[in-house]
């Protein structure tokens, strides 16, 4: 008993797999992304620590610009990376509604085929009783006579 759409239906769920396998690469791309967010703002918080101890002393004006423009560049880079995460955590959701999608056509195929299956179990059944049925008047004839 072969299901008419089986070959669809093998179709339809490595599809699935592989939009599975999309939203595991962009689900990791995300978390690397985001440690490397938390290792930025990590840099500047110990950057901001690191000038407030120098503040208890006399500081010097060339060492309070390159720490200023060091934390300029530490929030450009934070703002880009944030931009970043952000990208990719669309992409994320894209994925997902793609993702989802694949799983409703696999089900829809599924859903279908346990019916054919049903379909066809409940025929076979009434031909084995009309069988049997063929079966029991025949006898029934032959005792009779």
């Amino acid at each position: 008993m072969k299901f008419r759409l089986d070959s669809l239906l093998k179709l339809r769920t490595n599809q699935e797999r592989l939009e599975q396998l999309g939203l595991a690469k962009i689900q990791a791309h995300l978390i690397k992304q985001q440690q490397e967010l938390d290792v930025i703002d990590s840099g500047k918080r110990r950057s901001q620590a690191s000038l407030k101890q120098k503040w208890s002393r006399p500081i010097q004006s060339d060492t309070l610009i390159l720490y200023h423009n060091f934390e300029r560049g530490l929030q450009a880079n934070q703002e880009k990376q944030e931009k970043v995460v952000a990208a990719t955590e669309e992409q994320a959701v894209a994925q997902r509604a793609e993702l989802t999608e694949a799983m409703r056509k696999r089900r829809m195929l599924q859903i279908l085929k346990e019916k054919e299956y049903l379909r066809l179990k409940k025929q076979e059944q009434k031909t084995e009783t009309a069988f049997l049925d063929e079966i029991a008047s025949n006898q029934w004839l032959m005792r009779s006579r």
